[in-house]
């Protein structure tokens, strides 16, 4: 591969050198940021760990000049591996990691490297707020550029639509800022084309909200064998809840965290069960408390005609609830939690800790994600039984339906690359350690993906199966902004120093 200018080792200007194939520390440089062990086949001609942005005009124009395509890493914590790319050069940017954050003006200024979790953090002691991801060890970088389904999206709307302006060193070598009023199309591209934006961003100046002083998480876990009964509950709860109140359902095996079929795990705990989590971002106990009142007034699942499989081995019915005389609805005596949490008090930077449970480090995964018109109360009890069917018990099911149902009315229309939103959301993940397994785990995410097609509507571009399904990319944008897409990354990127999407 031709030498980069000035990239053959540290040089005055502080351009640090390459680690290219064959050398000492090569395969480290590529695989151990990544959080996810299946990692694909192809590899990059190098690996550049940039400390500036003049580092990076620098790696961009040696590039533009000899033909090699850049690959992105922010943090590395992609599962579709989307950094990694055959042939070309890796651009791994941790050193960009700086978090400066006005309180008066109510903004953040950080580097794609910042971490979700130590960005909550730095937020909490201004007592500030920002919809940082679920998780708190992605980087901001590709979680921003691919929408953002962050904390409390619901209300808070996906990450994206927090971003008041970025810098971009552009294909051409030059650094922009990009704003609604300055570079807009390109401040268009970039909130919502994930790994497949054109230029690389420096930084995000985030806008900021209040950090909310009191939020609360309940949380209910139910045997599998009731998830008609539970999601139809659990939906009808839903769309009577404040736009305050995050809600998410998933389906879990017995590996999960506590489950069963681990480490002190409770054994007589349902082998598989259907869980619940709600969390309300208010100021008071007592706001959190009239936030939570929708579930108090559903009551408890209806109980079902019995608690044993049919003949066919389908699960019981549930008994519907009937109107009184009132017109409000009745719960016959019903089917209770094996585990519940009542309203704790949780803090916002401590919101990712149980989520980053169920992604254990040295694992391979695979996840592909599916919009639907259709609720969650028709969607999950489809999956119950491909769930018990998983060869791995730390493989689960995760969803939720933003806007409590509004899903496609959520966004702002035309505003950003990000636009895909249904009724509901259904994400699969398969978790696994064994390479033996890779086939078999492969083909469990297959059927899950064959009951859930026929339902789907479109498709979360971050989590979508892009190497095996090269489809879900066009699929993760509504029609006429893929046309736009695609448009403007020949606009900003026309001989193609960029890697586009990561498929097969």
């Amino acid at each position: 591969m031709p030498e980069l200018p000035g990239t053959s080792a540290p040089d005055a200007a502080g351009i640090p050198g390459r680690v290219a194939r064959g050398d000492d520390g090569y395969e480290a440089a590529v695989r151990d940021p990544l959080f996810n062990r299946l990692v694909p086949d192809g590899r990059p001609e190098a690996v550049f760990h940039p400390q500036n942005e003049t580092d990076l005009v620098a790696i961009v124009n040696g590039a533009r000049a000899t033909g090699e395509k850049l690959a992105l890493r922010s943090g590395g914590h992609s599962w579709v591996a989307a950094s990694v790319r055959d042939g070309g050069l890796l651009v791994d940017l941790g050193a960009f990691d700086s978090v400066s954050i006005n309180t008066a003006a109510r903004t953040a200024t950080v580097g794609p490297a910042v971490r979700g979790g130590h960005l909550g953090s730095a937020l909490v002691a201004e007592g500030l707020a920002f919809p940082v991801g679920h998780c708190g060890t992605p980087g901001v970088g590709g979680f921003l550029l691919g929408g953002g389904l962050g904390l409390n999206w619901g209300e808070w709307l996906p990450s994206c639509f927090s971003i008041r302006s970025m810098r971009v060193v552009l294909a051409s070598g030059e650094i922009v800022r990009a704003s609604a009023t300055e570079n807009a199309d390109l401040f268009w591209l970039a909130r919502g084309s994930g790994p497949g934006f054109p230029g690389i961003v420096t930084e995000f100046e985030l806008q900021l909200r209040p950090l909310p002083r009191d939020i609360r998480l309940s949380s209910w876990t139910f045997d599998l064998a009731h998830v008609d009964a539970v999601t139809e509950w659990a939906c009808r709860a839903i769309r009577q809840l404040p736009a305050s109140v995050e809600v998410s359902l998933v389906l879990q095996g017995p590996e999960r965290p506590g489950g069963p079929a681990t480490v002190g795990g409770d054994p007589d705990a349902p082998t598989h069960v259907v869980g619940i989590v709600a969390i309300s971002y208010t100021d008071t106990e007592a706001e959190a408390g009239r936030a939570f009142a929708a579930f108090e007034e559903a009551g408890v699942p209806p109980v079902a005609v019995s608690t044993a499989p049919d003949e066919a081995g389908a699960p019981p019915a549930a008994v519907p609830a009937a109107p009184d005389e009132s017109g409000r609805r009745t719960v016959p005596p019903g089917i209770h939690p094996v585990e519940h949490l009542d309203r704790l008090s949780v803090a916002f930077d401590e919101l990712h800790v149980g989520v980053d449970a169920t992604y254990p480090e040295g694992h391979r995964y695979l996840a592909d994600t599916f919009w639907s018109p259709r609720d969650l109360a028709d969607l999950l009890p489809r999956l119950a039984e491909t769930l018990r069917a998983a060869p791995s018990g730390k493989s689960y099911i995760l969803s939720a339906m933003p806007g409590h149902g509004a899903g496609r009315t959520l966004l702002p229309e035309g505003e950003a690359a990000y636009g895909m939103h249904d009724t509901s959301l259904v994400v699969p993940y398969v978790i696994w350690d064994d390479p033996a397994a890779d086939e078999l785990n492969r083909e469990w995410l297959n059927r899950v993906a064959a009951l859930l097609e026929p339902l789907s509507s479109g498709h979360f571009l971050s989590e979508a199966d892009l190497r095996h399904n090269p489809g879900r990319v066009a699929g993760s944008f509504r029609a006429g902004d893929w046309a736009r897409i695609q448009r403007l990354t020949e606009q900003f990127d026309p001989t193609g120093v960029f890697h586009r999407y990561p498929l097969a």
